[in-house]
């Protein structure tokens, strides 16, 4: 899937905002700096994170930037719908920010979460299509320390 680099800006600073939560606030400056954003950019993706609710922002000589809420509760849905393209992306959530399906941004075709095609356009009117034959492939999914690993081999090792 491509993410918007808008998207990515804003997770990296979400991240970089939960890192450093024991300060009171955190410039923009010095998240610029860490995550190598430029300052005129994250300004605008911060903007739009607090429009959300997702941030909050301090005015004045000490002011700066901090979480609206505990990390925990800001899911990447919430950040995709906020910063990415709610279209193709925020059909696929469900009020929660969880996904209830997978929709090719591309083809507009619909997989459920098991990866099995649910529906694209035409596909009743097509003689011979075979639904299973245009499944996902199955990936093997891991985490470790935050990070998620994806692997497109069935000879992946686990974490």
């Amino acid at each position: 899937m491509h993410v918007p680099v808008q998207v990515d800006y804003g997770v990296r600073a979400l991240v970089d905002l939960a890192q450093h939560s024991d300060e009171t606030v955190v410039r923009a400056s010095e998240i610029a700096r860490r995550q190598g954003i430029p300052e005129q950019y994250l300004a605008r993706v911060l903007h739009s994170l607090q429009r959300h609710g997702l941030t909050k922002a301090q005015r004045g000589p000490l002011g700066g930037h901090s979480l609206a809420r505990r990390p925990s509760e800001i899911t990447m849905g919430a950040v995709m719908t906020c910063l990415g393209s709610p279209v193709a992306l925020g059909a696929c959530l469900d009020d929660a920010g969880n996904c209830r399906a997978i929709i090719c941004p591309y083809h507009a075709w619909t997989y459920r979460l098991d990866g099995t095609l649910f529906g694209c356009r035409g596909m009743e009117k097509t003689r011979g299509f075979d639904k299973d034959a245009n499944s996902l492939a199955p990936v093997r999914l891991g985490t470790w320390a935050g990070f998620v690993f994806v692997c497109f081999s069935d000879e992946c090792a686990d974490l």
